[in-house]
């Protein structure tokens, strides 16, 4: 029961942040708000939250790169985005978890 509480609280706050940082500046300042304080705590409520859900943030990572990587030549240059960069992030990916579990099978012990 407190778990859920907690998820409920973290979620909405998650949520009232978000939709102060995108009302217009002006009435940001008028409530009295510092955006860039905002967007700071809402960047570390989003990395705890990826870090208690690896799996998801796994899988955002590799939708993100994959994504990136596979942009047109245009629109990469143009974003200021290094393909090669991000194939290599995908290569490593995919052959660090081939090695260790291919080190965790032929181990001895």
């Amino acid at each position: 029961m407190y778990r859920y509480f907690l998820q409920i609280a973290l979620i909405s706050l998650v949520s009232l942040m978000v939709v102060i940082i995108n009302l217009p500046a002006a009435l940001i300042d008028k409530l009295g708000f510092d955006p860039a304080a905002i967007k700071g705590a809402l960047l570390v409520m989003i990395f705890i939250g990826l870090l208690v859900y690896r799996a998801l943030a796994l899988v955002m990572l590799t939708a993100v790169v994959a994504l990136g990587a596979n942009l047109p030549a245009e629109l990469a240059e143009l974003w200021g985005i290094n393909r090669g960069i991000l194939i290599f992030i995908l290569v490593v990916m995919i052959i660090i978890p081939l090695y260790l579990r291919w080190k965790r099978d032929t181990s001895l012990w």
